[in-house]
C-alpha cells in the first residue's frame, strides 16, 4: 500500500521543520521581512554593543543593543511560535491509503490484476449529512445509514426515476451559449490527437480551451472485474485547486471501484447503489481541503452499463435510431434543484444570474466541498428493448457513448452531438478522432471553459 497525500505533499511533523530548502518552500513575504529585520538589528545591537562606527563614544550604545536585542528576540520568538503551530496543524493533513495501480489506467493493463483493499469501506459513527454541512467549512466522519443510496424506495425504481429526469433534459435540446455547432472533418485536430487515448475503442481529449487553467481530467480505462472484462470512462471538472481533486480521481477511482465491490457477487440496482454512494462520499470527505470536482463516469460490463453523476458533466448514448441523455445535470439554473437544495436547508443566493450554495458553490453537487456529494445513478442494459414507460433502455455494439464535461455540453445539444457522431461515423472516423473534433469545434464556436470528451464504442 502507498500513502498518497490529497494536496500531493507528503504530511509533515514537526521534526521536519528545518530543511534545506525551508526558506523558500515555507516562508510567506511577510516572515522573510520578519527574519530580515530582525538579523539587522542583531547587527545593529553588536555594532553598539562594541561602539563601532556611529556608535564610539556614544553614551545611547548600550540602551540602544540592549533595545535592539530585545525587538530582534521578539520577532524571533513569534516566528518559532508560529512555524510550530504551523507544522503542527499540517501533520492533520487528510491521506488516502491507495493500492499500488499497475497501470490501472492504461487500457492495456492486465485483465487479471488483483488489487489490495482500501479503506473505503469502513464503519462510520452516526452523524447525519445535514448536521456535517450546516457550514460549507463543516466536514465531519460519514455515517453508515448515509452510505444507503434508496433508504426510502426501491433502488431499481429509484434508477429508473433518475433516468427519466435524465431522459427528459435531453429532450428540451438546449445549450447555455447561442451557437451553430457543425463539424468540419476537414478542420486539422493533430494537436488533439497527440496525448489522446490509443485504445481503439475510445478517445479522450483534454484541452483548456478558452478558459485561463485546466482544471478537468478525463479518464477511460479497462480491467477485470469480478471475472469479467470492465470499461471505465470518467469526466472530472474540478474547481478551487487546479485540477488537483480531477486528477486524483482520475488516478485513483478504477481501484476505489475495485475495492469497493470486490466481494460482491450479486451485482444489484441496491448493491450498485450502496457501493457508488459510499465511494462519493468518503472520496468528497477525504478531498475537501484541497477544493473539490465533480464527476461523471459510465462503468460498463459485459450486460450492463451505470452511470454515476455528481455535479454538471454529462453523459448520453448516441445510438443509430434514437439519443438518450442518461445524466441529470446538477444545475443550480434548474429551479428543480433549488428547490430540493433549498428544502433541505442550504441558503442559495443569486449574484449575476449566477446560483450559489452558501455563496460559494455554483453547482448543485460536487466532490469536496461537503454540502452535497451523494451520486445520481442511471443504468442501461445491453440488448433489451427500450420501454420508457418503465424507463429500461438498450443498446448494442457499435452504439457510442459521449461523456464530456460542461465546456462541451454549453454549445452542443443532444440533437447536435448525435449529428456529429453519425457525420464522424460515416466518414469511419475513429473515436479518437471523434472526441478531437468535438472538442475542436467546441472551442471554435465560442465555449469559455476547459472542454474535456471521451468517446466509447459500445
Amino acid at each position: 500500500m502507498s500513502e498518497v497525500s490529497i494536496h500531493g505533499v507528503k504530511t509533515q511533523s514537526c521534526c521536519d521543520i528545518l530543511p534545506t530548502n525551508w526558506i523558500v518552500k515555507k516562508f510567506h513575504w511577510a516572515e522573510i521581512a520578519s527574519i530580515v529585520t530582525a538579523s539587522a538589528l542583531i547587527i545593529l545591537a553588536f555594532l553598539a554593543f562594541s561602539q563601532a562606527g556611529a556608535f564610539a563614544q556614544a553614551t545611547y550604545a548600550i540602551p540602544f543593543g540592549y533595545c535592539c536585542l530585545g525587538i530582534a528576540g521578539l520577532l524571533i520568538s513569534i516566528e518559532i511560535a508560529y512555524k510550530l503551530l504551523f507544522c503542527c496543524t499540517q501533520t492533520k493533513e487528510t491521506t488516502l491509503k491507495i493500492p499500488e495501480q499497475k497501470n490501472a489506467t492504461s487500457p492495456e493493463a492486465s485483465l487479471n490484476t488483483t488489487y489490495p483493499e482500501t479503506p473505503l469501506k469502513m464503519t462510520f459513527p452516526e452523524i447525519s449529512l445535514k448536521e456535517r454541512c450546516k457550514t460549507p467549512s463543516m466536514h465531519t466522519p460519514i455515517s453508515a445509514t448515509e452510505i444507503t443510496y434508496s433508504p426510502n424506495r426501491d433502488a431499481t425504481e429509484k434508477m429508473a426515476i433518475q433516468l427519466d429526469f435524465a431522459v427528459r433534459e435531453g429532450r428540451k435540446n438546449k445549450k447555455k451559449i447561442a451557437c451553430d455547432f457543425a463539424i468540419d472533418l476537414t478542420n486539422n485536430i493533430s494537436k488533439y490527437l497527440k496525448d489522446t487515448h490509443k485504445s481503439s475503442n475510445a478517445g479522450i481529449v483534454e484541452a483548456e480551451g478558452n478558459k485561463n487553467g485546466m482544471e478537468d481530467a478525463a479518464l477511460y480505462t479497462e480491467f477485470s472485474f469480478n471475472g469479467q472484462k470492465a470499461r471505465l470512462a470518467g469526466i472530472f471538472d474540478g474547481h478551487g485547486d487546479k485540477g488537483k481533486s480531477a486528477n486524483y480521481l482520475k488516478e485513483h477511482l478504477p481501484n476505489l471501484i475495485l475495492s469497493q465491490f470486490e466481494n460482491i457477487t450479486d451485482f444489484n440496482a441496491t448493491t450498485i447503489g450502496n457501493g457508488m454512494t459510499a465511494i462519493s462520499l468518503a472520496v468528497s470527505n477525504a478531498l475537501h481541503e484541497t477544493g473539490g470536482t465533480t464527476a461523471v463516469y459510465a462503468f460498463i460490463l459485459k450486460n450492463k452499463t451505470v452511470c454515476v453523476n455528481v455535479g454538471d458533466s454529462r453523459i448520453c448514448l448516441i445510438r443509430n435510431d434514437a439519443a438518450f441523455q442518461l445524466t441529470e445535470d446538477a444545475n443550480l439554473e434548474s429551479e428543480r434543484f433549488r428547490s430540493g437544495i433549498g428544502k433541505i436547508g442550504y441558503p442559495i443566493s443569486e449574484k449575476n444570474g449566477v446560483y450559489r450554495i452558501f455563496g460559494a458553490l455554483a453547482v448543485g453537487r460536487d466532490l469536496g466541498s461537503g454540502i452535497l456529494s451523494r451520486p445520481k445513478i442511471t443504468s442501461i442494459e445491453r440488448g433489451i428493448a427500450d420501454d420508457l414507460e418503465n424507463m429500461k433502455i438498450g443498446y448494442c455494439e457499435g452504439d457510442y457513448l459521449l461523456c464530456a464535461s460542461d465546456g462541451l455540453w454549453d454549445v452542443i445539444t443532444l440533437e447536435e452531438a448525435s449529428n456529429a457522431i453519425h457525420q464522424m461515423q460515416a466518414a469511419e472516423k475513429t473515436p479518437s478522432e471523434m472526441a478531437a473534433h468535438l472538442t475542436d469545434t467546441a472551442i471554435k464556436v465560442g465555449s469559455t471553459d476547459n472542454v474535456s470528451v471521451v468517446v466509447v464504442m459500445l
